[in-house]
């Protein structure tokens, strides 16, 4: 029974977690359209009609996001272009160390804590039962208890 209010504390937490994290951005995005779209005399052209009834959660109206779209060229992709190809040039080799380090690791991981000696041969061992086994064993050993 304790591991169920355990369990039900947990979910209670993150939910709360979630919302202080959306709470302000959620907020700034609906107080920038009161000032701008509701309650300005000369309503800007990137105020839509679809959001005329915006409410703090209901909105799908993003400040921010018209700002990075308009003044600073910011969007999905929209970095990759034949320009930025000494950008890619440059970040390649730790691009590269990177991924062999962690490919390294995780058949290391694979071979010797987990397969006890040889590398799991099973899909669903190496792509479900590793992954959450490496994650709890990494959150046992940086366990950090209050109190004690």
């Amino acid at each position: 029974q304790n591991h169920i209010l355990g369990r039900i504390l947990t979910f209670l937490q993150s939910l709360l977690g979630a919302f202080l994290i959306a709470f302000p951005v959620k907020y700034h995005d609906w107080m920038g359209y009161q000032r701008h779209c509701v309650d300005a005399t000369v309503r800007p052209s990137w105020c839509s009609s679809r959001n005329d009834t915006a409410s703090l959660f209901g909105s799908s109206f993003s400040l921010y996001g018209y700002i990075q779209d308009k003044h600073w060229n910011v969007g999905l992709l929209r970095y990759y272009q034949w320009k930025q190809i000494p950008n890619f040039a440059l970040a390649a080799p730790i691009l590269i160390l990177s991924i062999t380090g962690a490919y390294l690791w995780i058949k290391w991981s694979l071979a010797t804590v987990y397969g006890k000696g040889k590398v799991p041969q099973r899909f669903k061992m190496i792509v479900w039962d590793w992954p959450r086994f490496a994650l709890a064993t990494s959150v046992e050993s940086g366990e950090v208890t209050i109190g004690d």
